[in-house]
């Protein structure tokens, strides 16, 4: 039987369909809100919502704005680190809509004058009614614990966000594009992971820029949904370090971007040298000698860089998704997880 997680992660197009349409019906009334928020942006999140955060701030930092993501309970709980002036905007990310530490800190920063804008799956919840405008996707609900294609609609919702604060028209009509290449691409990461999913004992997943977010959002879903050793770092910091666990057991996924230097290639490089099997995500196909042996899956969207970055997160769900499910595990029910984390006490 076809897991919830399964039909979630290949249903994504029709999620990030659902997440631009409900950017385009806020209208005028919240592009205009945004472009009048003052600079300081700050992005919560708790969990998979925190790397959200993490992977969409270079979209409101190249327009402009001085963004900082940070998990909510920090917010909450050290607002001297983190404080947002009057007329400054919040966006507060959660699938559920009633995380405790994001509800808290946003109702907390939006007392304090912040514009507050809310993104999550779901109409009437706390989230929703504390914020200033509500940005509510329906077709990107779940109905497993694991996030996946509410994570990257509401990822695509924060980038469009971001692109109607900067008055960006080009940028939302390539986001746009998005859904029409979800089938193929989906299809094509499948076959691609599905030999390497059940071989490694550890995975190390590695991005820069943008993508190290989604790399953090790569190895959570490891962890969560098969139980796997798995941990994100940035590309060039793996060497300093981390790369001392890379042996045959090890299987390394880098999210490659244009990388012009071939900085990011000569460390993934490094690690088929080093014995690792490695899977390299990117946007064009490499040369045969770029890095020999790995497994390269190319997107060939024709996107410009920020408006592909969704396109990194299927083959990082179908590998956790076909990992779990070799192992024996419950793709929909890992454990000791829950749907959404409601605290009494914070």
């Amino acid at each position: 039987m076809t897991s919830h997680m399964l039909r979630e992660i290949r249903s994504q197009g029709d999620a990030w369909s659902a997440a631009n349409a409900a950017v385009d019906a806020a209208g005028p009334e919240l592009a205009d809100a945004l472009a009048g928020a003052t600079p300081e942006t700050l992005l919560l999140g708790a969990g998979s919502s925190y790397y959200l955060g993490v992977a969409a701030r270079g979209a409101w930092v190249r327009r402009g704005r001085s963004a900082t993501a940070v998990p909510s309970s920090e917010a909450l709980l050290h607002p001297e680190l983190y404080p947002v002036a009057r007329g400054g905007l919040v966006l507060g990310i959660s699938r559920s809509g009633t995380t405790t530490e994001t509800l808290r800190a946003l109702t907390a920063l939006r007392s304090g004058g912040a514009l507050a804008v809310g993104v999550t799956t779901a109409a009437q919840t706390p989230v929703a009614d504390a914020s200033d405008y509500a940005l509510v996707i329906p077709g990107a609900a779940e109905d497993s614990t694991v996030q996946t294609r509410s994570f990257s609609a509401q990822f695509v919702a924060a980038l469009a966000l971001a692109a109607l604060a900067g008055r960006d028209e080009p940028a939302r009509a390539a986001l746009r594009r998005l859904p029409e290449l979800a089938p193929g691409w989906i299809a094509r990461a499948d076959e691609a992971v599905t030999p390497l999913a059940m071989g490694p004992e550890r995975i190390y997943v590695l991005g820069t820029g943008d993508r190290w977010g989604l790399a953090m959002e790569g190895a959570l879903k490891l962890k969560e949904t098969s139980l796997t050793e798995s941990e994100a770092f940035q590309t060039l910091e793996f060497r300093h370090g981390p790369q001392s666990m890379v042996d045959e057991d090890a299987l390394v996924v880098g999210l490659l971007g244009d990388d012009p230097s071939g900085a990011e290639t000569a460390v993934l490089r490094e690690m088929t040298h080093l014995g690792a099997r490695v899977l390299v995500v990117c946007e064009e196909p490499l040369d045969d000698d770029a890095v020999p042996g790995a497994t390269v899956l190319a997107m060939e969207s024709g996107l410009p860089g920020e408006a592909r970055l969704p396109l990194y997160l299927p083959p990082l769900q179908l590998l956790a998704h076909h990992r779990g499910a070799g192992k024996g595990l419950d793709p929909d029910h890992p454990r000791n997880l829950r749907f959404s984390i409601e605290l009494e006490r914070i």
